[in-house]
């Protein structure tokens, strides 16, 4: 019962490794002479351990994909919400200094120079400074009746 629990790893191997694991099994049993079970048995069992190692670092590397993937989508997550507050904060100095919502817009790429040319950078263009309020004008002096 040992030598069957401990094969119980390599039946993961799929079909393959499941015949595989039953030949093993049946060299075992005493109708089989020691050099047949001598001469098949221990390749066959390192060739079982190599696909079971290989089974292994696929499960390991699927793991690690993932793992990645989501680091990856929680990195992105926080990068917007750095954006997001990074836009406000323009949108807050624009609206103190007179700007508008375009001057904050064109500190982030825009969809259309992200399509025509991804290794060029745009330029950044200063902010405007604010407009004066015009001073209101002398009244024009009433005409004299006359």
């Amino acid at each position: 019962m040992d030598k069957v629990q401990g094969l119980g790893a390599l039946w993961d191997l799929g079909p393959a490794g499941l015949v595989a694991c039953c030949f093993l099994f049946s060299l075992e049993l005493p109708l089989y002479p020691q050099t047949l079970r001598d001469e098949h048995g221990s390749p066959l069992r390192a060739l079982l351990t190599t696909g079971q190692s290989a089974l292994t670092a696929r499960t390991n590397a699927e793991l690690t994909r993932t793992a990645t993937r989501l680091a990856t989508e929680d990195w992105k997550s926080d990068a917007g919400a750095v954006r997001l507050a990074v836009y406000g904060a323009l949108l807050d100095l624009a609206a103190r200094q007179g700007g508008g919502k375009a001057w904050a817009e064109t500190f982030f790429a825009s969809d259309e120079s992200a399509t025509a040319d991804p290794g060029a950078a745009e330029p950044v263009r200063p902010m405007p400074p604010p407009t004066p309020e015009p001073e209101p004008a002398e009244p024009d002096p009433a005409p004299l009746p006359g």
